[in-house]
């Protein structure tokens, strides 16, 4: 189940939710949240539209409402929604213009009327692993696909020479992402951007 607010270790199951419903739970410490606004509007076209009962069930839990501790907390966690929302907008620009379909195409496909991404926000802390663990004993969340455009992974601790680390499945294979440092960003294309 995915859950506004915060979740604790091993309660929720990221490859369950992309549909292996017997993964193991994540070895992570959530807290999501989203843009007020954008719960209002997906609430609206949830409301007023026919499909799948499954997906129905999958997107009322994603738009359940924000759980902020407190008001500080809130203003501070939607500031910066604020700000991906401002960086998700150049990333499906760049995204669009490699494509070659132009820049504002993807965006005008997601949100026609705004141009503006759907920020779905997620912080994830992870407990501390051995180095000399195998790597299959350390992954603390099961291999999934994002369910998303693009992702945006700020992740300046993240080094998998301390135990852990972003994995990518290439070739067959999952392999280290190199850790960035504290001032890059990671960007992954979700399932909807290769469906697109």
């Amino acid at each position: 189940t995915v859950v506004r607010g915060y979740v604790p270790n091993n309660k929720e199951s990221a490859a369950a939710v992309c549909g292996r419903p017997k993964a193991s739970p994540d070895q992570a410490e959530k807290f999501s949240w989203m843009n007020p606004a954008t719960l209002d509007l997906l609430a609206y076209v949830m409301e007023h539209t026919k499909g799948d009962e499954d997906a129905l069930k999958l997107e009322r839990a994603i738009l359940r409402p924000n759980r902020f501790y407190d008001t500080q907390m809130e203003k501070v966690m939607l500031e910066y929604t604020r700000l991906m929302g401002k960086l998700s907008n150049a990333t499906m620009r760049a995204v669009s213009l490699a494509m070659n379909l132009g820049e504002y195409k993807l965006l005008d496909i997601v949100s026609p009327a705004s141009r503006t991404p759907n920020v779905n926000s997620r912080l994830l802390e992870y407990p501390a692993t051995s180095s000399t663990a195998s790597s299959t004993s350390t992954a603390r969340l099961q291999g999934h696909s994002d369910g998303s455009i693009v992702t945006l992974n700020y992740r300046p601790h993240d080094d998998p020479a301390l135990g852990g680390g972003l994995q990518i499945l290439q070739d067959g294979a999952w392999r280290a992402v190199p850790a960035t440092g504290d001032d890059a960003i990671v960007v992954h294309p979700g399932d909807v951007l290769e469906w697109m």
